[in-house]
């Protein structure tokens, strides 16, 4: 990606760093993205970004003429995933089209092109189905980057804060701690563990648990 548009003019500001661009690097292959109300100039299609890579050389000779390209301020180049179509699986899957108010965050995964994996949608739709193979409500949330899994359909009562002195604390609901209890966070499929200090100060591991997540706040946030 060589720059990122929001502002008004943002069309003729991307087609003109496309111009530029496209004479600069000698290649008709600078090609714009529309993406969440912002235009994205991008240059090349790669299939890997792996040390020496064609990828990676090609982002060193953008690096050199960067600066003539005249992108703009507070913009910088680097390579992006071109994100792929999303798996098939069922709507009701989707936790953003679930009507849940809460749910807990158990697992995310995330491509490592370094290590030739991309499927990261793929997996988290089938961590989804054995889920619910188990009989548990489970949900995926794919972002532009990664794909995040959680269970549990939960209502507003799910939560709720409580007063504490002066502060403010949140308190969930005897499922939701169930839940974390039931099960650890993973990434990619391995287990995440916290280091923490026990009472006498000697560092342990701990499994790391769910986050609760509140849905329309996660919608939200995405891409993430």
């Amino acid at each position: 990606m060589l720059a990122q548009y929001n502002q008004v003019d943002k069309v003729q500001t991307a087609q003109a760093l496309q111009q530029r661009a496209q004479k600069l690097l000698n290649s008709e292959d600078v090609w714009l993205e529309y993406d969440q109300g912002g235009i994205s100039v991008n240059y090349g299609h790669f299939d890997r970004n792996t040390p020496n890579s064609q990828a990676r050389q090609e982002l060193k000779r953008v690096v050199g003429v960067y600066e003539s390209m005249q992108a703009g301020d507070y913009q910088f180049c680097y390579i992006k995933e071109i994100v792929s179509p999303d798996p098939p699986a069922p709507v009701e899957w989707n936790l953003l089209e679930s009507g849940c108010i809460f749910s807990l965050e158990i697992a995310t995964y995330y491509d490592v092109p370094e290590k030739g994996y991309f499927n990261r949608k793929a997996d988290a739709v089938q961590a989804v189905r054995n889920l619910r193979d188990q009989g548990e409500e489970a949900y995926f949330v794919h972002g532009r980057f990664e794909s995040r899994i959680y269970v549990g359909c939960l209502p507003a009562t799910a939560v709720h804060l409580q007063e504490v002195g002066n502060q403010r604390q949140v308190v969930l609901s005897p499922l939701v701690e169930l839940l974390r209890g039931k099960y650890q966070f993973h990434e990619n499929g391995s287990k995440i563990y916290d280091i923490i200090l026990d009472r006498n100060n000697k560092k342990i591991r701990k499994a790391r648990r769910g986050v609760v997540m509140k849905v329309d706040v996660l919608a939200g946030e995405t891409p993430y």
